[in-house]
């Protein structure tokens, strides 16, 4: 199969975040089953290593006084040429497609090159719900951005799943119902396709000892991990929360306590119990130092992939319901959950700081969790059978 892969905000290889995390794996996974991918990105996002996974072609983005205009992508003549020369060069038998705009262009390109290929809109999150919820708050854009664009993606979102793709993909159950709800699609028309981890083997007693080492953190510490992309306005709340409300109301509980945060964009500091160690350069040695991961997350759609890069490492989650959603974990089995970030999500930590056997319990069942479900290997087999699905759909019509 000839897979045309068309991303938004991200590149192909050297993941910054979890929405890169989950493209990157997928076109591993297409690669790794006799596929060939063909990806076309932004000309700002082309790497080197980038060819290694895929065949690459770029495009340049519309500009405007120094703003990336992508959300008007469909507008972008270097885009609609790049489309069409591809379905020129290669016989794609498929396009997949991460994020609303540009999806009208792919469609005109299909009818100008008499392409037969369907087009999948997969994107990483509910992108109208995203915006929504984080863009229409930002203090970075104009008044008019705010109130224009989260309307202006709304309708893009809603007539590309109605009218445009053949079939959408969604991360999990909770967007799946979000957007057969607010589009009215036929629930056949959708399928989810869960993101995941790769697994790594856990971390020695003596390896988590040398990460605290290298770190300078002391033995007698009791380490809280969490990490993200700092600009991503839902982890920029929980880095907040975890410096003015959690890590002063844990230190009362125990004076040990020390909140180790980190990604990409992230500041570099340490005040009273809080290390932020800003860019993470090794993610394993970092966790390796934690005892117990936060995500307080309280806005967004999607899935957090830093949730199953704890399960993976067998850390013990403390987590509100909306930092877990779309992973097919049960309180008090494989992670503590609670609706909010508060006094209750405070107990629980403090629950965990002092129960070692629990922290071991929760820790295990989550990663048997991810070995069982969320594996990369056990979604690519996922994605490649739906893409089959909707191939022979559109060839038996």
């Amino acid at each position: 199969m000839n897979v045309l892969d068309i991303t938004i905000h991200v590149g192909l290889s050297q993941p910054k975040n979890g929405s890169q995390e989950r493209y990157a794996n997928l076109v591993k996974q297409l690669t790794a089953r006799d596929n060939s991918v063909i990806v076309l990105e932004a000309a700002e996002f082309v790497d080197p290593q980038d060819a290694t996974l895929a065949t690459i072609y770029s495009y340049s983005d519309l500009k405007f006084v120094g703003r990336t205009l992508r959300v008007f992508r469909d507008l972008a003549p270097s885009f609609a040429r790049s489309v069409i020369r591809i379905l020129r060069e290669n016989a794609v038998d498929l396009i997949q497609i991460s994020h609303p705009s540009g999806a009208f262009a792919v469609k005109l390109a299909t009818l100008l090159t008499a392409s037969s290929a369907p087009l999948v809109y997969a994107p990483h999150n509910v992108e109208s719900e995203l915006v929504r919820e984080t863009f229409s708050n930002d203090p970075q854009y104009t008044r008019i951005e705010r109130l224009v664009l989260p309307r202006y993606v709304f309708l893009l979102e809603l007539l590309v799943c109605r009218f445009v793709a053949q079939h959408v993909i969604a991360v999990s159950e909770h967007d799946r119902d979000i957007i057969i709800r607010r589009f009215r699609l036929p629930p056949g028309k959708i399928s989810v396709i869960p993101s995941g981890c790769s697994l790594d083997r856990l971390p020695t007693v003596e390896e988590k000892a040398r990460a605290r080492r290298e770190q300078g953190i002391s033995e007698h510490a009791r380490v809280i991990v969490f990490h993200g992309f700092y600009a991503y306005p839902p982890n920029r709340e929980a880095f907040d929360l975890i410096e003015r409300y959690l890590a002063p109301r844990l230190r009362t509980v125990n004076s040990n306590v020390l909140f180790l945060v980190g990604g990409t964009g992230a500041p570099t500091f340490e005040r009273e119990n809080v290390r932020s160690v800003g860019f993470i350069e090794d993610l394993p040695r970092f966790l390796a130092a934690g005892e117990i991961a936060t995500v307080p997350i309280g806005a967004g759609s999607g899935t957090r992939l830093k949730i199953f890069q704890y399960m993976n490492k067998a850390l013990p989650i403390v987590t509100t319901e909306k930092g877990i959603e779309g992973v097919s974990a049960h309180n008090g089995e494989h992670a503590l959950i609670v609706p909010r970030v508060d006094e209750r999500f405070i107990d629980q930590v403090a629950y965990l700081l002092g129960n070692e056997r629990e922290r071991a319990r929760l820790g295990a069942n989550a990663r048997n969790l991810l070995e069982e479900k969320y594996t990369w290997d056990a979604i690519g087999a996922q994605l490649l059978a739906v893409y089959k699905r909707v191939l022979e759909g559109r060839h038996g019509s």
